[in-house]
């Protein structure tokens, strides 16, 4: 989706989505996509302008980070990409939650 970002392909997709009735959408946002440690401007603002247009098609989104993610040992890099993506949507009422992966201990011991 980021790789070949279209806002066009995007609101005809979350169009098809709200009229099955969803009311949320699933978005995963990649750190070696977005940029590692720091997400560049240009991602971030399409992640901006998706979640702008899930909304005006009346659906609240879910916020995946880390998707394939391995370095789960690097805490002040990850906390501050994360830091990074997730200010912009404090406290805003279009993120119905951010969802945060699981490592289990084989991956904190690489």
């Amino acid at each position: 989706m980021w790789l070949d970002w279209n806002l066009t392909t995007i609101n005809a997709d979350f169009a098809k989505i709200a009229a099955l009735h969803a009311n949320a959408v699933r978005i995963i946002i990649d750190p070696q996509v977005f940029g590692y440690p720091t997400p560049t401007a240009g991602y971030l603002s399409e992640l901006s302008q998706t979640v702008s247009a899930a909304a005006a098609h009346g659906l609240a989104v879910q916020l995946t980070l880390f998707d394939w993610w391995n370095a789960y040992s690097d805490l002040s890099g990850s906390t501050a990409w994360m830091d990074s993506v997730l200010a912009p949507y404090r406290n805003d009422p279009r993120i119905a939650f951010v969802e945060l992966p699981t490592a289990g201990p084989a991956a904190l011991d690489k």
